[in-house]
């Protein structure tokens, strides 16, 4: 079997340069069709709440009810294009997500200048701790200087499965 580990889908293409078809382009008939065309027997969505597409999380939900086969969901919970960026009640929005999205992992962007310490923070160690005890996966994005505040966070959390 074959699993592709990082795709994205969106209901409109949200990169420049624009496309012909924004509306096609990253849909997920177009994952769909290029998993065919590709020998690709399953994929995980990590979801991108990002400009046109702020609502990724529900659009791929639907798909996995279309592609239940095929497609597996992390959720986008609180990254950094999000309002609710490192605030808190973190931990309640995760579990919230967790009650409303047929997701495994959820995915968590952080900002370049961000320094990385809200993981070793209050609201961040009650984040990873809800995620633990969810038996999610955390699929977090950062960047080189972010990884000795996330080794700590790892060390906390030992029964927490981390993709980077």
């Amino acid at each position: 079997m074959i699993i592709d580990s990082h795709c994205h889908a969106w209901s409109l293409w949200p990169y420049l340069p624009s496309v012909p078809d924004p509306e096609n382009h990253g849909s997920i008939e177009q994952l769909i069709h290029q998993m065919d065309t590709n020998g690709v027997d399953r994929a995980t969505i990590v979801c991108a709440q990002i400009f046109q597409n702020f609502d990724n999380n529900d659009y791929v939900a639907n798909a996995l009810s279309r592609y239940p086969d095929r497609l597996e969901q992390f959720v986008d919970v609180d990254s950094m294009w999000s309002d609710t960026y490192h605030t808190p009640g973190a931990a309640n929005r995760l579990e919230q997500a967790a009650k409303r999205w047929p997701m495994k992992a959820f995915t968590h962007y952080v900002a370049g200048e961000d320094d990385g310490s809200w993981f070793n923070s209050p609201v961040g160690i009650d984040f990873l701790g809800t995620a633990e005890q969810l038996g999610l996966i955390a699929s977090i994005s950062i960047a080189p200087h972010h990884q000795n505040e996330l080794r700590k966070a790892i060390e906390r959390h030992p029964n927490l499965n981390f993709l980077f």
